[in-house]
């Protein structure tokens, strides 16, 4: 992926946490779903849902990254 898109990640992560309190068991959650929205605006080529729960070691599955 490119830089941008983690820049990008970083800034929707930011911006979600200063107006939310999140526990700290959903903040992969978080995180993951703030890089497939990053990507699907940056990427030509964006990871699929299931790439991110693969990166997650299904940590978390298609529909908590959907509804995150």
């Amino acid at each position: 992926m490119l830089p941008e898109t983690l820049w990008i990640a970083i800034n929707v992560v930011d911006r979600f946490l200063s107006k939310r309190v999140v526990s700290l068991v959903k903040l992969q959650l978080v995180g993951v779903t703030a890089m497939f929205i990053a990507a699907k605006y940056e990427e030509i080529l964006a990871p699929s849902v299931d790439e991110f729960v693969f990166m997650t070691e299904r940590g978390y599955e298609r529909d908590e990254i959907l509804k995150g």
